[in-house]
């Protein structure tokens, strides 16, 4: 009984400390997100940028913003600061 009782513990203290972790660290990612999504709906152009793999990554992105694939959409306005070979 006491090691389900000590388990049961462990388990919630490192709940809480993730919780914590979460808050501390995740409210800048929270705020962007909501400014992301604002942006998008005042139809302001996305700007992606990155160097090494991330310049590559931004480009993907910004593709796959402007154009359809499989789906047929109005274009997002997004731009990488790379050199945008992929569009």
């Amino acid at each position: 009984n006491k090691h389900l009782k000590d388990f049961f513990q462990t388990q919630i203290t490192e709940h809480e400390l993730v919780i914590k972790k979460i808050k501390r660290d995740m409210q800048e990612n929270f705020l962007s997100i909501v400014d992301f999504v604002l942006s998008y709906k005042k139809k302001k152009k996305i700007i992606f940028f990155g160097n090494g793999g991330s310049a590559s990554d931004a480009q993907h992105l910004s593709t796959e913003l402007t154009v359809r694939f499989s789906k047929n959409r109005k274009a997002i306005a997004a731009l990488s600061l790379s050199t945008d070979t992929s569009t």
